[in-house]
């Protein structure tokens, strides 16, 4: 007996087990429809019940993983690794509303600028400039390392205009009693005009001087000057006391509110300019970041969005709107670099949308589930 089951076995495996028994099931329920039709009033139980036993034979052998087990699970993988891809990522672009008031800026220009900030005061100095050039004050100066320096004092100073460069690196410094600019990397041109009883001295080093003079100019005077940075080294604009002031809308490609400061041989650290200030993300179901003073602060690809930078009290105000690449926040050791990741960004943008994308992708792997496993 046990030799002929197990020849049995061997004669009909599993799947041709299974083949054969849908078979004679699906002859048998042709039969019972055939005859219930032939006879209304014939009796079909035994009929049934032998259709259901095929029937039970058939959910015994049926594999707990079924032939198609294979592509389910090929989805579902897809499936949660592009979810878990969402939710990771960030997005390339994200739009940012940002208020600091800092004492340190720095920003590399996005393109070639002419701007008019109307710096104002009584005194003023620059440094490494490469030319200074005003005829009706018995001043010109052109220095090839650019080493020359121009102080001004007294009456009525304006520093009218600045010239950049794309890709200039330009970075501002202000306190309770004085603005510095430092522009650097790409030549820079300006000008400024001088009123009143006004001292110039000026020198093509530091060190050496080539004129200081006492003007009395009731007509305003311009001075022109240029600088090249042909070592690397910014120039430097320094307004000293100056009055509430304001640079407009800036087409920087970055903006950083830390600096690296050198402390002495191989040793350099970073420095916050920060004093307060908050970060909303437009894109992300985010709560407004609130800044610390002297926390690092940088933002990352801000050419499309609008900077504007104005100065009251010896304080900075930046603002920023518009999309960046992203936000950073602390040092290498405690770094956070901010932006919704796709995920969020679908979520906050399109709710509605996001709503039945998930309704649809949780039905899908519910539905693959259950082909799989109820089978």
């Amino acid at each position: 007996m046990a030799h002929s089951q197990a020849l049995s076995r061997v004669a009909f495996p599993l799947k041709s087990a299974r083949k054969l028994l849908k078979s004679l099931r699906k002859q048998k329920l042709d039969a019972v429809v055939a005859k219930a039709l032939a006879s209304p009033s014939a009796d079909l139980k035994p009929d049934l019940e032998e259709i259901d036993r095929y029937s039970k034979l058939l959910a015994l052998l049926e594999p707990r993983w079924t032939p198609d087990f294979g592509i389910a699970a090929v989805v579902a993988i897809l499936c949660i690794t592009l979810a878990a891809f969402l939710w990771s990522e960030p997005v390339r672009r994200t739009n940012v509303s940002l208020a600091v008031e800092t004492q340190s800026v720095r920003a590399i220009f996005a393109r070639d600028w002419e701007f008019e900030p109307s710096f104002r005061s009584s005194t003023m100095h620059f440094e490494r400039l490469s030319t200074i050039d005003a005829p009706n004050l018995d001043l010109a100066l052109v220095t090839n390392p650019g080493d020359a320096w121009l102080k001004l004092d007294g009456g009525q100073i304006e520093l009218q205009s600045l010239q950049v460069k794309q890709n200039a690196s330009w970075e501002a410094v202000s306190d309770s009693d004085q603005l510095s600019l430092f522009l650097g990397a790409q030549p820079v041109e300006g000008r400024i005009t001088v009123r009143g009883k006004v001292s110039v001295t000026a020198g093509p080093a530091d060190g050496k001087k080539t004129l200081e003079k006492q003007f009395d100019l009731p007509i305003p005077e311009t001075i022109s000057f240029t600088a090249k940075d042909p070592r690397g080294v910014p120039a430097q604009l320094t307004v000293h006391s100056p009055r509430d002031w304001s640079l407009g809308k800036l087409p920087v490609s970055a903006l950083s509110f830390s600096s690296e400061r050198a402390g002495g041989p191989g040793d350099r650290t970073l420095t916050s300019g920060v004093r307060s200030g908050t970060v909303q993300f437009s894109d992300a179901p985010w709560p407004p970041i609130q800044l610390f003073e002297n926390e690092l602060l940088s933002v990352n690809q801000t050419g499309k969005a609008r900077v504007e930078l104005r100065g009251k009290e010896g304080a900075m105000h930046v603002t920023l709107s518009g999309p960046v690449r992203n936000v950073t926040l602390g040092d290498e050791q405690a770094e956070r670099v901010l932006a919704p990741s796709y995920l969020e960004y679908f979520y906050n943008q399109k709710s509605f949308a996001f709503f039945w994308s998930a309704v649809i992708f949780l039905w899908g792997v519910i539905w693959s589930v259950r082909k799989t496993v109820l089978r």
